[in-house]
Parts: C-alpha cells; structure tokens; sequence
C-alpha cells in the first residue's frame, strides 16, 4: 500500500504563530513570573497552536518545541549542555513512558480483537432495546477501562466503530435527519459514559496518572485501590444514570431493537473463538496486576512494560502500532540528521563542558542510527 503523502508545512499559521510568539517574547514578563517561566509558557503555547493548527504532525511539532526551548535558553541554563538536558529532562520521566505504553497497549486491544469482542458480547446479552444497547457498550467500556489506560484508544477504537454500525444498520446516519433515530443516543451515549469510566480507575485515563505524580509531589500518595473506593460510588452512580439521561434527552425514535443480539451473534460468528492473540492479551493484562499487586515491586511503568513486553515478544504487537504513524516522519527526517549534526558543533563551540558533549554527541548518533 502506497504511503501517505506529507501535505508539508502550513506556512500561514507557522508564520503567524512565530511572529505572535516573537512578539510575546520581547514583553516584559507579567508580575509574579520569571523570565524563564514567561518564555517557557510562550514556547508551550506557541507549540499546542501549532498542533491545533496541523502545522506539522505532532511528532514534528514536538521535536521543533523541545529544540527551540533548549536553543533559547528557556529555562535560564547558562550553558549548552544545561539548556538541552534541562529540555530533555522529562523524557526520563516513569509517568511520560507510562503514557507511551499504555497507547501501545490499547492499541494491542485493538489489534487483537479483544476489544471489540467483549463490546459484542454485551450487546448479545443487552442489546433488545435502545436503552440496553446504550448499557451493554457502557459495561463494554467498564470491562476494558482498567487495564486499557488510553480513554480515546477505548472509546474511538472500540466502543465507537460498534456504536456507528449498529446507528447505520438500523439507517440512521449522522449526515441527516435520520440520526435522531438511534444514533445521536448512542454516541453521545458512549462519550459521556467514557468519562466516567475514565474516572473510575487510576488506569483508565493517563491524566489520572499525572494527577497521582502531582499529588505524591503533595506529599499525598493515592494508591490503586484507595483511588477505586474513592471513585466507585459516585462513577457507579454516573454509569447507571448517564444512560438513562441522554436518553430522556435525546428521546431516539426507536426504542426497541430486538435485532441488535442478532447482529452481535452474527459478528461474533464471523470472529470466530477466540484467537491465540486475545488469550494471550488477557492473560499479560491478569499476570501484570497481580505482579503489581503481589509479587514484584517494579511500579506501574514496569507492570505496563511487563505485559506489553510479552505481547510484543509473541509478535502481536508492535511499537509502531502505539504510536504515531512514523511515515509523516520521512520528510523532515534528513533535516533532523542536518540539526542533530549542526547542533553537536553548536555545542562545542560554545560550551566547554566535554562530558557534556560527549554525552550529546553520542544521543544525536543514536537518534540518527534509530532513524536510518
């Protein structure tokens, strides 16, 4: 299959990005804030308009915001090799390979079929009327919430594809008036009720782990179960009625929908038992909590490495498929190697700290040889 064609730079909103941050830069910092931190906010902010922008792919936008923060000395280092650890600081962050890992991992729920197999399951006992559909692909959801961190991986990949099929098989599109059939129910439906499932597990959304990093900087530690308790009354309370009021709000037309079972049978049919691949997904999810729970003291980035290693050792999943699709890459790889070698001369031009070279000089190879 052909590769996807770069559009390349938008050169209109890159240009009115840069000027407006250029201009902000030359401002006198608002009272109450640093220099550093006046410049480190307009580089963030200059960085998530460019990706709402599509300036470039995200993986691009990245690249170039770490780059201009380390070149301009944002965060106040005086020197070269200070400017770009303090820039790459975070990458050895347990919470930000946290992340990483848990879109490859939801991706490995996607992959394998799991995922949709469970939500067909629910809408072959649930699914007669409207209302029950709308519980089976939230209780879907709820299976998949704990051990699939990324929300939008569950909700886009899985829970939505089956939600717009069974909208469409019963001819409401979203096109059109029809929609108000079943279908507006059945997606505002999920969104709402991802939400919630997001919520209810500290591994159900990652921002519930950036939010258990701040809190242990509190000096408050939130643990796995304590973060369940605090959750479970007020999510299941949530779950039971969030259904039930975008119904009333929404009122789809049709209110039965005894063919759903047999569409969920017929797909369910078409799957198969399940494959060598979905045990084994299962299994490394099981054995990864209990390891965490019991055993072996690695950490919830090391519980996630765990059960992703395994899958990835029995080739079901790749890391390609958790991240980003690395061919809009190719058309700025050759001036990342030109930056990566320019920059190795910056720095010992400029900065007379050789281990720090050294060390730089040595990450540049390796992003080059990765890339090559």
């Amino acid at each position: 299959m052909a590769e996807k064609k770069s559009q390349g730079v938008k050169w209109l909103p890159f240009i009115l990005i840069l000027v407006i941050a250029a201009g902000l830069w030359q401002l006198t910092p608002p009272s109450g804030l640093s220099a550093p931190a006046w410049h480190s906010a307009i580089i963030f902010v200059a960085t998530i308009a460019s990706i709402v922008a599509k300036v470039l792919p995200i993986g691009a936008v990245g690249i170039i915001g770490i780059t201009v923060f380390a070149l301009a000395y944002a965060a106040g280092d005086k020197t070269a090799s200070g400017a770009i650890t303090t820039a790459l600081s975070e990458l050895n962050s347990s919470l930000i390979w946290l992340i990483v890992v848990a879109f490859m991992i939801a991706r490995g729920f996607i992959k394998t079929g799991l995922g949709r197999r469970i939500a067909l399951q629910m809408i072959r006992l649930l699914g007669k009327r409207t209302l029950g559909l709308a519980y089976g692909l939230a209780f879907a959801d709820l299976i998949l919430s704990p051990a699939m961190p990324s929300n939008t991986a569950r909700c886009g990949g899985v829970i939505y594809p089956i939600a717009d099929s069974l909208a469409r098989s019963f001819d409401s599109h979203p096109e059109d008036e029809s929609r108000s059939k079943i279908g507006t129910f059945l997606i505002t439906c999920i969104g709402n009720v991802n939400d919630v499932t997001a919520a209810l597990f500290m591994t159900g959304y990652t921002g519930n782990l950036l939010a258990v990093k701040l809190a242990a900087n509190a000096g408050v530690t939130l643990s796995w179960g304590s973060w369940f308790i605090a959750a479970l009354l007020p999510c299941l309370v949530s779950l039971l009625i969030v259904p039930l009021l975008v119904y009333w709000l929404t009122r789809p037309e049709i209110k039965h929908t005894p063919n759903a079972p047999d569409l969920a049978r017929k797909e369910l049919a078409q799957m198969g038992n399940m494959a060598r691949g979905e045990w084994l997904m299962l299994a490394t999810q099981k054995v990864a909590k209990l390891l965490d729970k019991a055993f072996v003291d690695v950490g919830r980035t090391g519980m996630f490495f765990e059960g992703f290693g395994v899958d990835h050792v029995h080739s079901k999943l790749s890391p390609m498929h958790g991240t980003a699709n690395l061919s809009e890459w190719k058309p700025i790889e050759s001036r990342q190697n030109k930056f990566f070698e320019r920059y190795e001369g910056y720095l010992s031009s400029h900065d007379h700290e050789r281990a720090g070279d050294e060390k730089l000089a040595a990450l540049a190879a390796r992003i080059r040889q990765i890339q090559a």
